[in-house]
């Protein structure tokens, strides 16, 4: 059953992803809230080809940073469905199967983490799409974790919030697998995407999956810092503190 599964949602998403970008063409408003837009769209369609379920707790940010912790790229997926945004993503991205196409399409940020020089063009990259009221989001690790705790955040890329006085918003995402009495095990070795999963091989782990739950919470309350340093360290303890939390009922 897991196997007929997986090639059934796999040819499903690959067409949807086929139609999605032929949509895209003749897409009207190729503006960057445009695309987020169309990006929402096609979020929610593609976590319910995965089975992929998403409650949110909070209401999302209209303007501005949002930032969150990092468990993988089905982040991206969640949160793009909640509402209309655009993501700051590892340059790797842009060449991944059919995915890469979807977030060049859909006006995401590049990062070459490897490169400091590209700091600077991503983060007048950041303040063009917060300038159009588009809010930005950035997951502040660096690198995606297993999901049962938070690493340091960097403070390099809250430079353009800042110098615009931009509001700085807080988003945790948490994962869970209904009925299973090891879900934080399998959220860690099929949900989650890190250290040296590749994206092919970690992709059938999380389509086997009859179900995923995600819980999406924003925080109420807004970064207040007029400093990237401490802009950053007051948003990890505010994501620490949600991820940390008991499980929402």
């Amino acid at each position: 059953m897991g196997v007929i599964r997986v090639v059934w949602r796999g040819v499903l998403l690959l067409s949807m992803i086929a139609v999605a970008l032929t949509e895209f063409l003749f897409w009207r408003d190729k503006s960057l809230r445009g695309r987020a837009v169309w990006m929402q769209r096609w979020s929610r369609f593609t976590l319910q080809a995965a089975g992929v379920h998403v409650r949110v707790v909070g209401e999302p940010p209209q303007d501005g940073l949002l930032v969150s912790n990092h468990v993988g790229y089905l982040d991206v997926m969640v949160l793009g469905s909640v509402a209309p945004f655009v993501f700051v993503s590892k340059m790797e991205v842009r060449s991944w199967p059919a995915a890469g196409a979807l977030t060049r399409a859909a006006g995401t940020i590049f990062l070459d983490r490897g490169s400091r020089a590209a700091t600077s063009s991503v983060t007048a990259q950041m303040e063009q799409r917060i300038k159009a009221h588009v809010p930005v989001v950035m997951f502040p690790e660096g690198t995606s974790s297993d999901g049962t705790g938070l690493l340091p955040f960097r403070s390099s890329l809250f430079e353009a919030p800042v110098a615009l006085g931009a509001a700085i918003h807080v988003a945790c995402v948490r994962y869970s697998v209904p009925d299973d009495p090891a879900s934080v095990q399998t959220v860690r070795e099929k949900v989650a995407y890190w250290g040296d999963m590749t994206f092919m091989g970690q992709l059938p782990r999380l389509l086997g999956l009859k179900r995923v739950d995600a819980l999406v919470e924003f925080s109420p309350v807004p970064v207040a810092a007029k400093d990237r340093k401490t802009a950053a360290g007051e948003a990890e303890a505010m994501v620490r503190a949600m991820l940390e939390a008991p499980d929402l009922p």
